[in-house]
């Protein structure tokens, strides 16, 4: 039933477009009623086709299924204290900022 749902989409728009064009000949001064007349045949049959054959629902996008997935809920925090709290590692080997990667004692 998609194609029928695109046709009456595609009626609605040549509807309002024909409308359009009559309110244009109406400014020009050269009433052409043949516009209005097809225009609103066109939007009562979208709206009949609408009304008949409604928009399905859209399936769900499975393209995100695996990080949608949340992971399961453990008792223990992700990250340790020291982690968390920068200065708790003052004065302890690890990384320094310096370039070489070595720790204090120069290894």
């Amino acid at each position: 039933m998609e194609l029928v749902n695109r046709v009456s989409t595609f009626f609605v728009v040549m509807g309002v477009a024909l409308i359009g064009l009559f309110v244009l000949s109406i400014i020009a001064g050269d009433a052409a009623f043949a516009f209005l007349l097809v225009g609103l045949v066109l939007l009562v049959v979208a709206g009949f086709l609408n009304f008949r054959f409604p928009t399905p629902e859209k399936q769900q996008a499975e393209r995100f299924r695996l990080l949608k997935k949340k992971p399961p809920k453990s008792s223990e925090p992700i990250s340790t204290p020291q982690e968390s709290h920068p200065e708790g590692r003052k004065n302890k080997p690890g990384k320094s900022g310096r370039r070489g990667g070595r720790d204090s004692s120069g290894r």
